[in-house]
């Protein structure tokens, strides 16, 4: 059939012990998948390929030293661009990285590794290059498993056009996910809550949506190489997903026994936790106002892929009015495995973020005082003049590239930095933080201090939407307070400058929040703590990037005491409280049942219903938390925060957000703890609401 006999092995290649027992490396979804992307440019076999159509495999290290060419869809690129930089394809012998449907011209004498999603247009379009003869042989690497259907269609279109042994391999590569830091990873799906969540939606289009969101999660459990326990609430889209993935493990794993056979001699200690969330759990967190670094930057600049757009900044006119610039946007990569300062104030509340900044730089720029006072010379100058070590000052020369790359970081940072705080004060976002943080953690709000905000001319439509709709979902106001409400935000936000599409996108999201509301509306459990009202720091007349860092500082930490004051200190997620549950120690019978009471338990290893005496009970320190309908940055990092111990569970702080009692505990500051963060796509604020405006 020319493609081989089509029942091969497929894998991941040497997938090692992802998941250590204690004292073991650390979980890297990321580095997993590197370098399953460079062995496949490497042209090496994922452990077992669908047989090679001619030939047979290359003496070793001769595939490593080959020149090659890259041939991507669009949905593969965003796979790889995260991951790997120019520099380094050439490492891994690539010349040219081209799309698939971008115009190529021949390449004589050179192999080419096509990397994309197993589609019919894709395999229509490898088909055209044969025909076009562009390459001499090519490697097709699929993000996921092609199916039987496709098989054949390759098989019969290379042999009527009579290009068989055009093709080298063809391998399941199982990467159908983008790894964004060591515990982060996303589907990159578009609209996933609105495409199952809309009201007119078929059945088969929602069918579509699953599998889609299956093929990602399971080439994510696939690279890691264990084989996990799932749970997930029951019913709805996570049951769904659930199912399918548990389904899609067990017959990867029966159909080929050495898939993830590679993990049995390590220190594995105990099989990892997945649970898959819908959601619809918590549609509160992606629209809150936030005061740490990472998110802010997602929340108001442009930013996926781990690159962020900086608008240029706009100039006035004599008569003061707002000149746009011509100036292009720049754009600066935040990676937290290259960049330290990335990698440790990303969590940090903003203005911590620009206190550090300033410090550090302070101090780069001391240490490059002192150079040149030693040498007259300027650092970057001497370090080109001295790159080979052979002078006296070879200590300082040596010194020199960690000091310029270290400045060259904290000068991205700075254009970062403050861009955010730009916007923050042209917004007022941080007043917003402390009224929406207590109600998620409270669940509770002065009508009044809500109305203040609402109200305000000064604030945008967008921020009062995502204010209110916060508050509708958390407070359960009556239908009397919720109109007054609704009627001050839209007569204060009347005479705004807006576009009308987006106007009534804003609107048409309130209303999908107002419908949920009334689709499920409780009563409240019992009476809250009432919290002071606090409006926030004013901007107004503050000077530079500093002196409205300062300003901010004390909005949000006066705004942090008083949530403490409500909560105490466990300020934990809805979605995280869950993956606690989900992976805690049961030994009781109290527990046992609360566990299983909302968590179905789902075994890849065991064909149906699993009874609940053979279920594991004991503690998970390692897991997977996927959302399906889209996650966002600061769910990201609260488990993260969790994970390490920064956050702890209360039995009574448990009790106030769960609305139950639960038992006390938390394996919050075990060092061995360490979870993994998944969605089916990164929403920001404004993203997801432009979904719900789509199911209203």
């Amino acid at each position: 059939d020319g493609d081989g006999d089509g029942g091969g092995g497929v894998g991941v290649g040497g997938v090692a012990a992802a998941w250590g027992g204690a004292g073991a490396m650390q979980v890297n979804v990321r580095a997993r998948q590197l370098a399953a992307v460079e062995r496949m440019l490497r042209l090496d076999a994922p452990g077992g390929g669908r047989g090679p159509a001619r030939g047979g495999a290359e003496p070793a290290g001769l595939a490593q030293q080959q020149w090659k060419v890259l041939v991507y869809d669009a949905f593969c690129r965003d796979v790889i661009s995260p991951l790997i930089t120019v520099g380094r394809l050439r490492e891994n012998g690539v010349t040219l990285h081209m799309l698939i449907d971008a115009p190529r011209e021949s390449i004589p004498d050179v192999p080419a590794v096509y990397f994309m999603q197993p589609t019919q247009e894709n395999v229509r379009r490898f088909v055209q290059d044969c025909q076009k003869q562009l390459y001499d042989s090519a490697y097709l690497n699929f993000s996921a498993p092609l199916s039987r259907e496709l098989m054949d269609l390759l098989a019969r279109s290379l042999v009527e056009i009579n290009a068989v042994n055009v093709v080298a391999k063809v391998f399941d590569q199982y990467l159908g996910f983008v790894s964004l830091e060591p515990r982060l990873f996303t589907l990159n799906m578009r609209d996933s809550f609105a495409r199952y969540s809309q009201p007119r939606v078929d059945n088969a289009t929602v069918e579509g949506c699953m599998d889609e969101v299956c093929r990602g999660l399971t080439s994510m459990v696939a690279t890691l190489g264990a084989v996990p326990v799932i749970r997930c609430p029951p019913g709805g889209p996570a049951e769904m997903v659930a199912r399918k993935v548990c389904d899609a493990l067990r017959d990867l794993a029966e159909q080929q026994n050495s898939f993830f056979s590679s993990n049995s001699r390590g220190a594995l200690e105990q099989r990892p936790m997945l649970l898959i969330l819908d959601r619809s759990v918590d549609l509160t967190t992606p629209l809150v106002h936030t005061s740490c670094y990472q998110t802010l930057v997602d929340d108001l600049l442009e930013f996926g892929l781990n690159r962020v757009k900086i608008p240029p900044s706009a100039t006035t006119d004599g008569q003061g009015n707002v000149v746009p610039s011509s100036e292009p946007a720049k754009v600066v990569t935040l990676d937290k495995e290259s960049d330290s300062f990335w990698a440790e104030h990303a969590g940090s509340m903003i203005p911590v973020a620009v206190e550090a900044h300033q410090k550090e730089l302070q101090a780069v720029e001391e240490q490059e005082n002192a150079i040149k006072r030693h040498t007259g010379q300027d650092p970057a100058s001497l370090a080109a003049q001295n790159a080979g070590g052979t002078t006296a000052l070879l200590s300082t020369v040596q010194s020199l590239p960690a000091l310029l790359e270290k400045k060259r970081f904290l000068e991205r940072h700075l254009s970062v930095l403050k861009a955010t705080m730009a916007i923050i004060k042209a917004r007022q976002v941080h007043r917003f933080v402390e009224p929406e943080e207590g109600m998620v953690f409270s669940k509770y709000a002065e009508k009044q201090a809500v109305k203040d905000l609402v109200s305000d001319a000064a604030c945008k439509l967008e921020d009062k939407v995502r204010l209110f709709s916060v508050y509708l979902l958390t407070c359960n106001p009556s239908q009397q307070d919720s109109d007054e409400l609704e009627n001050a935000m839209m007569s204060s936000s009347a005479g705004e400058a807006i576009d009308e599409a987006d106007r009534e996108g804003l609107l048409k999201s309130l209303r999908y929040v107002k419908k949920i509301l009334s689709l499920s509306r409780f009563g409240k459990g019992g009476a809250a703590p009432e919290s002071p009202a606090h409006r926030g720091g004013a901007a107004g007349g503050a000077g530079g990037l500093w002196d409205f860092a300062s300003l901010t500082r004390t909005a949000i930490q006066n705004a942090s005491r008083q949530v403490k004051s409500i909560v105490g200190e466990a300020r934990v997620l809805t979605s995280v409280r869950m993956m606690h549950l989900a992976c805690k120690e049961a030994t009781s019978e109290a527990q046992v049942a609360e566990q299983d009471g909302q968590l179905m338990y789902l075994d890849p290893k065991v064909r149906g219903e699993v009874a609940p005496a053979a279920r594991i009970r004991s503690a998970f320190s390692r897991g997977v938390l996927f959302v399906v309908g889209g996650g966002c940055f600061a769910e990201h990092q609260n488990l993260q925060d969790f994970a390490a111990g920064r956050l702890a569970l209360s039995g009574a702080s448990a009790a106030l957000r769960l609305g139950q009692e639960t038992a006390s505990g938390s394996m919050a500051g075990n060092k061995d703890t360490q979870f993994i963060y998944g969605c089916s796509e990164l929403v920001n604020a404004r993203q997801f609401m432009r979904q719900l405006a789509q199911c209203e």
